[in-house]
């Protein structure tokens, strides 16, 4: 993900570094923000911006639900960080699909380095799995490109409560002078989207 800065943000999920030779700080983290620097390999340069350890350890499931927290999407927009997280489960039986639930849209005003609070459980901005994996739409550098009406919103993109595939997905979307309150009512739900055979089938934008 590219942001404002001349840098890539790489979001790892389950952040459990073996090799450590392009990171100066090691992390063993659920999720963790890095940042990659260079132009072509080997000249490629990495550093961890924020191990976010208030997310637990690698792999570290809360007793309270039995679950972890994991990160979903990230998009810059006008120099600020979007972060969306929710709670995943690993089931240990078949058909071993990892459930998730209750997603948060977290944010950073300093490239990564600092992060809003931290979603309490059973509090989350969208509650339950209808939108627990949102993805944003990211429309050019820092959300700078205009098609689909990108420069008045932000969209998103969540499946119905798993981590991968789903039976459908839905797109939401914000209004980009909202987006920064992490208001749960100022983001509309758009159009779900299902398969029909062969064709990807959603209702119209209005």
């Amino acid at each position: 993900m590219t942001t404002a800065t001349p840098h890539l943000l790489k979001l790892p999920l389950d952040a459990q570094v073996h090799d450590t030779r392009w990171l100066d700080k090691a992390c063993s983290s659920n999720l963790a923000v890095n940042r990659i620097s260079g132009r072509m390999p080997p000249d490629i340069h990495g550093v961890t911006i924020n191990p976010m350890k208030e997310f637990g350890g690698w792999g570290e499931i809360r007793q309270d639900d039995g679950a972890m927290w994991k990160a979903c999407g990230l998009i810059s927009v006008d120099g600020v960080l979007y972060l969306s997280v929710s709670r995943h489960l690993n089931p240990d039986y078949d058909p071993w699909i990892q459930q998730t639930w209750d997603a948060t849209i977290i944010k950073s005003t300093d490239h990564g380095k600092t992060w809003s609070a931290t979603p309490r459980l059973n509090q989350a901005m969208f509650p339950g799995r209808v939108f627990s994996t949102p993805f944003f739409l990211q429309y050019g550098k820092d959300g700078q490109g205009t098609r689909d009406r990108a420069d008045q919103f932000v969209y998103a993109v969540s499946n119905d409560g798993t981590w991968n595939n789903g039976n459908w997905m839905t797109l939401g979307r914000v209004r980009r002078d909202r987006i920064a309150r992490l208001d749960p009512p100022g983001l509309g739900i758009c159009a779900r989207l299902r398969w029909q055979g062969r064709r990807l089938l959603a209702a119209p934008f209005r």
